[in-house]
Formats: C-alpha cells, sequence, structure tokens
C-alpha cells in the first residue's frame, strides 16, 4: 500500500493529510510519532514501533499485521 500526501493542515486537534487519492486523514497527538534522531539502538526500536503503530493507525490494520508485514 503508498499512500502520498499532497498536503498538511495543522490545528490544535492534530494534522489532517489530504491524500493523492483525494482522501483525507486525520491525526491526533501526532508529536508521539516524531521522534528526533536515533542515538542508539533503544531509541531505533522505539523509532521503529512508533511508526508501526502510525501505519497501524493509518491504514486500519491491526497492530500484530502490522508486525509480521515488517518483519
Amino acid at each position: 500500500m503508498t499512500c502520498i500526501a499532497t498536503d498538511m493542515e495543522e490545528s490544535e486537534d492534530g494534522i489532517k493529510l489530504m491524500l493523492e487519492s483525494d482522501e483525507s486523514i486525520c491525526i491526533k497527538d501526532y508529536g508521539y510519532y516524531v521522534l528526533s534522531e536515533v542515538d542508539c539502538d533503544l531509541d531505533r526500536e522505539q523509532m521503529i514501533n512508533s511508526y508501526r503503530r502510525l501505519f497501524s493507525e493509518l491504514s486500519r490494520i491491526g497492530k500484530v499485521t502490522v508486525n509480521s508485514l515488517m518483519s
């Protein structure tokens, strides 16, 4: 699955991504998914887990399925 965001709006509720398919996705508490530069393996694992959760929420598939796709 590939989604290309064409625009983004930020509001007090979160961010809204406008996709190439003319659909949009609202992400609340998006700061949870944005991490600073990876300094060690622990940070790297935290980053991977955060993006797994983000992908799961965006695609509406289960975290177990996402984990198996990324393994």
